[in-house]
């Protein structure tokens, strides 16, 4: 789900998934998906795929772990820095991506137990509460001039 700026992912991805008996069915490669339809498939995930070769924060990640939804995502520096260990890291090369989202779809106490680390993390780093307390820490130490 969502913008693929250059294309190559998303054709990868399908090209693996059609070859791929275990993906076939499995796997849904959407591209662009309206606000209103997104929350629908956010209900529908078993394992969120997060391919991305360049990527300057990770909210998706942020989003998945707020549901305990499993990640697996690209290496992309970024996205390590937002996942820690809640998330499984591939290099952002398909095969590699679709090898370990195979593992993970086939077993699903790992995958249970991948989104449940991302939701522990969630709740650690990045809830409201949390966010409000370091804003706070931040410009309360600023004065107005």
């Amino acid at each position: 789900i969502g913008r693929d700026s250059s294309g190559a992912v998303t054709a990868d991805a399908k090209a693996l998934c059609s070859k791929q008996p275990e993906l076939r069915d499995r796997v849904v490669v959407t591209g662009a998906v309206s606000d209103a339809g997104l929350e629908e498939w956010w209900r529908r995930l078993d394992l969120l795929i997060v391919p991305s070769r360049y990527e300057s924060f990770g909210l998706t990640v942020i989003e998945a772990f707020s549901r305990g939804i499993p990640v697996l995502c690209s290496n992309a520096e970024a996205l390590v820095e937002v996942a820690g260990e809640g998330a499984a890291i591939v290099a952002p090369i398909a095969a590699a991506i679709a090898k370990r989202a195979i593992e993970l779809l086939r077993n699903p106490v790992a995958r249970s137990g991948l989104g449940e680390a991302g939701y522990q993390r969630f709740v650690k780093e990045f809830a409201a509460e949390v966010f409000a307390v370091r804003l706070h820490a931040i410009y309360g130490r600023r004065t107005v001039p």
